[in-house]
């Protein structure tokens, strides 16, 4: 409700594999309802660092993402990460821009984010 053009909103986390198979390949997918997805770009990158909610000392170093969130979702799985031991950490930010369209006004959207590991 607080997003305006020019005004992104940043969320990061980390993610933490504690399941005993390894290899496993880390897959993200976005489910998305709204006429406003396409009129919101969205980043989602890899990095070090960061937490739940907080990107304080959060360093990128690779970008997974880039488009809007429309796309995101035709995207489907998205491959993010191959985790190869027990208790990996691994960080991510996404951030999301409203465009500035006059379109985009008094529409609204959604969207969920599923993360999957399978045996690589």
């Amino acid at each position: 409700s607080d997003m305006a053009p020019g005004r992104p909103v940043v969320r990061c986390l980390e993610v933490v594999y504690e399941g005993s198979i390894v290899p496993v390949d880390l897959a993200l997918r976005a489910e998305v309802a709204g006429d406003l997805a396409p009129f919101l770009d969205v980043s989602v990158e890899a990095g070090t660092g960061g937490g739940f909610e907080t990107c304080d000392g959060w360093e990128p170093t690779a970008e997974l993402f880039a488009g809007n969130l429309a796309e995101l979702a035709a995207e489907g799985w998205l491959d993010i990460d191959r985790i190869v031991n027990t208790g990996t950490r691994s960080s991510y930010r996404i951030e999301f821009a409203l465009q500035d369209e006059q379109e985009a006004l008094g529409r609204a959207a959604s969207a969920s984010f599923v993360w999957e590991v399978t045996p690589s």
